[in-house]
């Protein structure tokens, strides 16, 4: 299996990354350089259309895209419940969590996230997302 990323520090794709090795999870991790190569090549274009990272592709071909669908797929195929629930409400509870960190806590963080690996340089809109957090 190949889990696709955008270069060797995309967060987001950590998440997929350390489910994956909590769990024993074997893939192959390929770094997709915006415009590079790959990302230009018509047949990697077929299979990823919408460039949504991390994305894994299937013994099967098929593509899973989303950092916590593919932690929900590595957690489900290696038997790790502790990381998708033992009953409905505890995976309820799960999914709740990850829709508040995803819709509530990464806008406000992503800013900070951003300056601290170089990749944005607004020094308003660090110095804003501190304050909301402090908030």
């Amino acid at each position: 299996m190949k889990l696709y990323t955008t270069y060797p520090g995309h967060f987001v794709g950590y998440t997929t990354k350390i489910t994956a090795e909590h769990c024993g999870f074997k893939y192959e991790n390929v770094y997709v350089a915006p415009g590079g190569e790959i990302d230009t090549d018509p047949a990697f274009i077929a299979k990823i259309a919408h460039h949504n990272f991390p994305a894994l592709e299937l013994q099967d071909g098929s593509i899973i895209s989303q950092s916590i669908a593919l932690s929900k797929y590595i957690a489900n195929e290696t038997g790790h419940k502790e990381f998708i629930g033992n009953n409905a409400f505890e995976a309820a509870q799960i999914d709740q969590f990850c829709s508040i960190a995803q819709s509530d806590i990464l806008p406000v963080t992503l800013p900070i996230a951003l300056t601290t690996f170089g990749w944005l340089v607004d020094p308003a809109k660090n110095a804003a997302s501190i304050k909301a957090v402090k908030e």
